[in-house]
């Protein structure tokens, strides 16, 4: 999520003829070309962002856009000639307003189309997955709007919706992949009926810029399943029809709804659930990477503990994600996926050892993928020290360690944890004393979940939250989502949340994000590309 939405109002009239723009020379002839100048625009103070959603009619234009101001669907909508639609957010930490123009979709009003364009900052080209037509037809819209503004580069979202009509289908995700990677956009398979997506896609067109070219360096697979994709392999292991016992907690992750705590956990009992076959392993992969490239996310680092289910061993499991990841690393996106085979305490040294003798193998195979071993789960009932082989074992084959350090008041486990050396320390709430001052001098980074340590109630707000103090000492730190689908969060709500809460200028978190790549566990020749697209990037970054 790029910002912080509040408040909407909506109207609907026909202004067509009030969107201006201003002819300008684009070469010397002499001739005028009406290329569009987008001047900022302001009203009553804030800086207003001009969104403009196309495409055929009868797709859901109208509900998208209504599902986003208002949280409300409508099976029916009147034919649209221009709705008009304001959304508040705060925009690179300044107060903004989205001003959605929600077009005709009918040949009689065509007309009006050129005028949109040439006053739109972003576009969302629509269409339905149940509408092959309108498929095609989002490709001329692309190119009208490249005619009329006269360039290629456009800020653009494709988006596939009615995804809840998947018996009338008719158009695959595949396709509307490929044709957004020709448009090179984000892609977005949504349903308005659902809310499934919808924010995501609006918000997508309206990233702060010091939220890309993002790192993430503390994500669980298993908890980074978004609501839309756990819909979407509950269909795929039970099809339409409900297989019995669907709680009340699924129906609203079907249906959109605000969750407590609680139900947030119960993703994780889902996940497994509905991941116990290579198929839907694969899918619930390929949906986490696709996310987080959605989010201007660059490099990720995934953790996943190796489960034997009824249908894969533990070794299937694996080499299921790293498959995954390395097919996806192929198809040119611009993200860099690395993964940290899990520990979890709770199942024992013995399956610690396993686990660790299974990525020490299949690193043969997969050398640049698995980098490091993640070392997670509840701390309470075992003892840090059962667990030191293991890692010990790792370290010596080459593995950098990545472990959930001080998430319980325990000094002397941190110290034990410290002795043995780690890499990056992940939460690190309830370090204090010595251990911190350790922690500082061997410049030991601190992985950083604001919302996940305040939604588990380890810290009691944001304000209070320990990320403060070490931003004060200067320690190492990078922000990070841990669960970003339990706890309904992505990477840019993180970093928003961060930037507006510690009162952080651009220059500051462009500087975190540089230090991310740093701290990462990626090559020192990925470190070098990684760095050095920041690096072009932060060249357009200029304090108002």
């Amino acid at each position: 999520m790029a910002g912080d939405f509040s408040g909407c109002t909506a109207r609907k009239k026909n202004r067509a003829q009030s969107i201006e723009y201003n002819p300008v020379k684009t070469d010397g002839s002499g001739e005028n070309s009406k290329q569009p100048t987008n001047p900022l625009t302001t009203r009553s103070g804030l800086r207003v962002y001009k969104i403009v959603i196309l495409g055929d009619g009868g797709v859901g234009k109208s509900a998208v856009t209504l599902q986003f101001v208002s949280h409300s669907f409508l099976d029916y909508h009147d034919p649209t000639i221009e709705d008009s639609y304001q959304q508040q957010a705060v925009i690179d930490g300044e107060a903004a307003l989205l001003d959605i123009l929600d077009t005709a979709g009918q040949v009689e009003f065509t007309a009006m189309r050129d005028q949109y364009m040439r006053c739109g900052e972003g576009f969302i080209i629509c269409y339905s997955v149940t509408d092959r037509h309108s498929f095609q037809e989002a490709s001329e819209y692309r190119k009208l709007i490249a005619r009329v503004r006269l360039t290629e580069d456009i800020p653009l979202v494709l988006v596939a919706n009615k995804l809840d009509l998947q018996s009338q289908r008719k158009v695959t995700t595949e396709e509307g992949k490929t044709l957004a990677k020709q448009f090179g956009c984000p892609f977005y398979e949504t349903s308005a009926a659902l809310r499934h997506y919808i924010d995501e896609a609006f918000f997508s067109l309206t990233p702060p810029k010091y939220h890309r070219y993002q790192s993430e360096l503390h994500a669980h697979l298993n908890g980074s399943l978004s609501n839309s994709t756990l819909a979407e392999l509950r269909e795929l292991k039970y099809g339409k029809e409900d297989p019995g016992g669907t709680d009340d907690c699924f129906y609203k992750i079907l249906n959109g709804e605000s969750l407590t705590l609680e139900e947030c956990f119960k993703k994780f009992q889902y996940a497994h659930d509905l991941t116990e076959r290579r198929e839907a392993l694969e899918r619930a992969t390929e949906r986490v990477i696709e996310d987080f490239a959605n989010d201007n996310v660059i490099y990720l680092e995934l953790r996943t503990t190796p489960k034997c289910t009824a249908h894969m061993s533990k070794r299937e499991y694996l080499t299921t994600v790293l498959d995954v990841i390395r097919k996806m690393s192929k198809s040119e996106r611009n993200i860099i996926v690395k993964l940290l085979p899990s520990i979890d305490r709770s199942k024992g040294v013995q399956e610690a050892m396993e686990n660790v003798n299974l990525a020490i193998e299949l690193s043969v195979t997969y050398p640049d993928t698995i980098v490091a071993i993640d070392l997670s789960g509840k701390p309470f009932g075992t003892a840090f020290s059962d667990f030191v082989p293991a890692l010990e074992k790792a370290r010596e084959h080459g593995f950098r360690l990545a472990l959930h350090c001080g998430e319980s008041e325990d000094e002397q486990e941190v110290k034990q944890m410290f002795a043995l050396g780690v890499d990056r320390i992940g939460h690190g709430t309830f370090i204090e004393g010595e251990n911190l001052a350790f922690a500082q001098k061997h410049n030991i980074p601190f992985e950083c979940c604001l919302t996940s340590n305040v939604k588990c109630k380890t810290v009691p707000s944001y304000e209070d939250h320990h990320i403060a103090k070490l931003l004060k000492l200067k320690q190492p730190v990078c922000v990070c989502t841990d669960d970003f689908g339990v706890f309904q969060t992505s990477l840019s709500q993180e970093v928003q949340i961060c930037a507006t809460t510690f009162n952080l200028a651009k220059e500051e978190i462009v500087q975190m994000q540089r230090n991310a790549v740093v701290y990462s566990f990626a090559s020192e020749q990925e470190k070098k590309e990684l760095s050095s697209q920041i690096d072009q990037f932060s060249k357009t970054i200029k304090e108002k």
